[in-house]
């Protein structure tokens, strides 16, 4: 699993992408800044998560052939990916 406690729990399978691990990797996290939070997903829990993450307060706001984004205002956003490429 990713990491993200409510897709564990509800057995969505996800693996997190780019800078929230490529932040580990650097001396002190705080070099590596992060505008999104980047998470692959089967295309058949979509729906699943994006009423997870609504649960929590995020509001769909960009949907393409590779991702949707949710955003949580003031200023996070999670783009739930379905494709690597």
């Amino acid at each position: 699993m990713c990491g993200v406690p409510s897709f564990e729990t509800n057995a969505i399978d996800c693996l997190p992408l780019k800078g929230s691990k490529m932040k580990e990797y650097y001396p002190y996290s705080f070099l590596r800044f992060m505008g999104d939070i980047d998470i692959l997903i089967h295309d058949y829990d979509m729906e699943k998560a994006v009423a997870l993450l609504k649960e929590k307060d995020y509001v769909p706001e960009r949907d393409s052939y590779n991702h949707l984004a949710l955003e949580k205002l003031p200023y996070m956003e999670i783009e739930l990916h379905r494709k690597l490429l």
